[in-house]
């Protein structure tokens, strides 16, 4: 069965909805940080089914952002599976998600191949009780998964005894641009943390024919960064929002949620652009749950015996963490040399603060999937109040 698009429609938004929630909730403390949109609202969806109709299933439904009259499971079910199996094929991604389970409960057969087949996700019966024994198992997972790109996700100085239940979700991109910044012009530049603050970093340089707009509604501007791989029905490209002179970032991100990817890429027009962007990668790891509670999810994160739709007997269970590992690599690297054009063009320098977003493209979306979301600051914990 696929999904009619009416009701991919809905997921969209829903997805959309929970990106912006959850980027403002992050920005909470002005600083570095990058999450997947897609991976934690897939996991939700987990956490949707699984106590469908009951209180947890009502907050759940709020967090995430999922309407139960609205889409059926095998609905949400097919909605993920279509996008996983396209992400799954990229040359540049890594992803991993697995769900730890207390081997005191059981899942329901027919849950747990729903996860298998349609979510790509595996589920793992575990002794919480030996919780170094569960670390080896998370870390041995996610280092298999990504070719041991992402090792260790969790360290044993942050792992507690958990108990009943535990989501992973990790996530590694390291994508070649269409077109390469010349490594050749790759130089030490200023970067304006404020106006009075400014750090030394390293700044790639480029001009090309690149998709470029003016974003007046939340005082910014927005380049599209295509990544090399990809065609008509998948692509990836980074989105960098970059604030105008006479504005904050904090100011752009309290319009931002006003904005949808899919309006974005209608506004914008390809044109000759200069640009300079920082070279940085940037890795976000740790419990989202955190994040996840101040934005309502209370009672899920509390023993109860709301998953009935997921284990196979009713018991007390609880969402104990969501551990997150989330990397990415911002370099020079390109399939294509940049040529050489005579000519200015539109400016886009990014010497200071700005948010991106990772997002993928397809005739089967009917907006923009967010894959990441982040906020460039230069250094990990820069106070920029």
């Amino acid at each position: 069965m696929f999904i009619k698009q009416s009701q991919a429609q809905n997921l969209d938004r829903n997805l959309r909805d929970f990106a912006m929630k959850t980027y403002q909730e992050m920005t909470e403390g002005s600083r570095k940080f990058l999450f997947s949109p897609f991976l934690i609202h897939m996991t939700g969806a987990v956490l949707h089914l699984g106590a469908k109709g009951s209180k947890s299933g009502v907050e759940i439904d709020k967090c995430f952002h999922f309407d139960p009259n609205k889409n059926s499971e095998i609905e949400i079910a097919d909605y993920f599976y279509r996008r996983l199996s396209y992400l799954q094929t990229s040359k540049f991604v890594r992803f991993a998600n697995r769900i730890y389970i207390d081997e005191g409960n059981e899942m329901k057969d027919k849950f747990n191949t729903l996860l298998n087949e349609k979510f790509l996700l595996d589920v793992e019966s575990v002794t919480f009780s030996k919780p170094r024994k569960v670390l080896a198992r998370i870390n041995e997972y996610t280092a298999s998964k990504t070719g041991n790109l992402m090792h260790p996700t969790v360290y044993e100085d942050e792992f507690f005894a958990f108990e009943k239940l535990l989501a992973v979700n990790v996530l590694y991109l390291r994508g070649k641009w269409k077109t390469e910044f010349p490594p050749k012009y790759t130089s030490i530049k200023d970067f304006y943390l404020k106006k009075n603050i400014v750090v030394p970093i390293h700044m790639m340089h480029l001009k090309a024919e690149l998709n470029y707009a003016s974003l007046p509604q939340i005082d910014a501007t927005v380049l599209e960064l295509p990544y090399e791989e990809g065609d008509e029905k998948w692509s990836m490209s980074m989105l960098v929002f970059l604030p105008d002179k006479h504005t904050t970032l904090e100011n752009v991100e309290s319009k931002f949620y006003k904005l949808y990817f899919g309006d974005v890429l209608e506004a914008m027009f390809s044109t000759l652009v200069s640009v300079e962007l920082p070279r940085f990668s940037h890795e976000e790891r740790g419990d989202f749950t955190y994040h996840l509670e101040e934005m309502g999810l209370n009672r899920t994160l509390q023993r109860t015996n709301d998953f009935d739709k997921m284990v196979k007997s009713p018991t007390e269970l609880e969402l104990a963490a969501m551990g997150i590992q989330f990397f990415i690599d911002v370099h020079e690297e390109g399939a294509n040399q940049a040529p050489e054009i005579i000519g200015d063009g539109k400016q886009f320098i990014a010497n200071r603060p700005f948010m991106y977003a990772v997002i993928c493209k397809s005739h089967i979306l009917d907006e923009p999937l967010p894959l990441l979301m982040g906020r460039y600051t230069a250094f990990y914990d820069v106070i920029l109040k």
